[in-house]
């Protein structure tokens, strides 16, 4: 009970937290009695713990492989993507210049 009312306001590791007890109290074993309650507070296991470890991937299925067996094909998406959008643009600029021709050259 003193240990955690030591520990709560910070958070502090075992030793940060005796020293806040033996300001006050002499307690035997108290490094004994400091830890159980550090290792059991949910706000240090989060901000201590490591990350989540994603789950290994198996190989991509033969699909969505190259030519020479490697995981990925080599593409490249955003040449397409903006080759689609220029073409949009393109179409539509040609059809506003057959609307209103333009007397500058530009």
């Amino acid at each position: 009970m003193i240990t955690q009312d030591a520990h709560l306001p910070y958070h502090s590791g075992t030793s940060q937290t005796m020293a806040n007890v033996r300001e006050k109290f002499w307690i035997p074993k108290l490094r004994q009695q400091t830890r159980k309650p550090l290792r059991r507070c949910i706000g240090c296991q989060k901000m201590n713990n490591l990350p989540y470890k994603y789950p290994k991937m198996d190989d991509l299925p033969e699909s969505r492989r190259d030519s020479n067996g490697n995981n990925a094909k080599k593409s490249l998406p955003v040449a397409i993507v903006s080759f689609n959008y220029f073409r949009v643009q393109l179409r539509n600029y040609s059809s506003y210049s057959l609307r209103n021709p333009s007397r500058k050259l530009i």
